[in-house]
């Protein structure tokens, strides 16, 4: 197979690891304390859905930033920009994902969580920024690494 060919593989494994952050975030879920908080004051639901998400997501950025540098030693710097969109879509949740932690204590306790937000609509304004905030530093770190990647200087 040639470099292009395992570039279009190494993509496609990208795209699998973020499909399996979303699918992980889902199975998890219901596991944690708040997906049984519908109703209250502070958003619990959404706001336990999103870290978890945040979390997976976390994982799946770690493992596709795994497999870039394993195989960018195999076939080159050029094998990166196969992992932009795994890169870029995994970016969003994790920075969701840490707004979270920024804005809550003790999210692992349900007797001792606590939540700077209020309201859904403050917890929404504020995970809606995170989410732009995190794609555009995911975007900018990707720009400027572009033409390193198209002349095989990064490694």
């Amino acid at each position: 197979m040639t470099a292009r060919g395992w570039g279009h593989s190494v993509g496609a494994a990208g795209i699998a690891l973020y499909a399996g952050a979303l699918a992980a975030g889902s199975l998890l879920y219901p596991l944690f304390w708040t997906s049984t908080r519908m109703g209250d004051t502070v958003p619990w639901y959404f706001i336990g859905r999103t870290f978890i998400d945040g979390m997976c997501a976390l994982v799946g950025l770690v493992l596709v930033l795994t497999l870039g540098a394993l195989s960018s030693r195999r076939w080159g710097a050029p094998i990166w920009g196969n992992l932009v969109p795994a890169s870029i879509f995994l970016s969003w949740p994790v920075g969701q994902g840490m707004n979270v932690l920024l804005h809550t204590s003790h999210i692992w306790s349900r007797a001792r969580a606590t939540s700077q937000w209020a309201s859904f609509d403050e917890y929404l304004w504020s995970d809606s920024i995170a989410a732009v905030i995190s794609l555009v530093i995911v975007s900018i770190v990707i720009a400027r690494l572009r033409h390193l990647w198209r002349s095989g200087a990064a490694a």
